[in-house]
């Protein structure tokens, strides 16, 4: 099992940070990392991760005057990557679906949603306006091959960059 690298932008986000952490950490996938990136937070956001951090060696803490998307991906060491902000991981097995779907259809994008009940796989081109348009170039939930973001410059369209590179989108509808 490859390893996926979560990326967690942090910034001023202490309500929710602990809610996200423990998702992440239920997930039946567990060959991962946690790279928690803060942005310069005023609260207690940093602090907590560390405390996180403390508890569980996966999880590495980081805090950055960069981009903390382009630091995030420097410090990433998964051959996949996953971005998260204040996402609910309600379902348990949604690393181990994505994952297991990305590398059955040897896609470079699988995006996530809670149904399950038909999974499509598509040849980017001419699918590549439908998808930023349904997915409002979205970044999270989806997992990523990392080296879609070799020399990659992080813009405000992240996802739609991504899915230029890309070749075959594996997406849960």
């Amino acid at each position: 099992m490859d390893k996926i690298s979560i990326i967690v932008p942090v910034f001023n986000c202490h309500e929710h940070l602990n809610r996200i952490i423990m998702g992440i950490l239920k997930q039946t996938y567990i060959n991962i990392e946690i790279v928690i990136v803060d942005g310069g937070s005023s609260d207690s956001s940093y602090e907590m991760s560390l405390d996180w951090a403390f508890l569980d060696d996966r999880i590495k803490v980081y805090k950055t005057r960069e981009s903390v998307l382009e630091f995030g991906l420097k410090m990433a060491t998964g051959k996949y990557v996953l971005f998260v902000d204040t996402i609910n991981f309600d379902d348990n097995n949604m690393l181990n679906s994505m994952y297991s779907e990305i590398v059955k259809n040897n896609s470079d994008i699988s995006i996530y949603n809670s149904n399950f009940s038909k999974i499509v796989n598509y040849l980017v081109g001419s699918y590549s306006n439908f998808m930023i348009k349904t997915f409002d170039s979205c970044l999270w939930n989806k997992l990523y091959r990392k080296d879609l973001f070799v020399n990659f410059i992080i813009d405000n369209n992240v996802f739609q960059t991504a899915l230029k590179r890309a070749v075959r989108v594996t997406l849960f509808v």
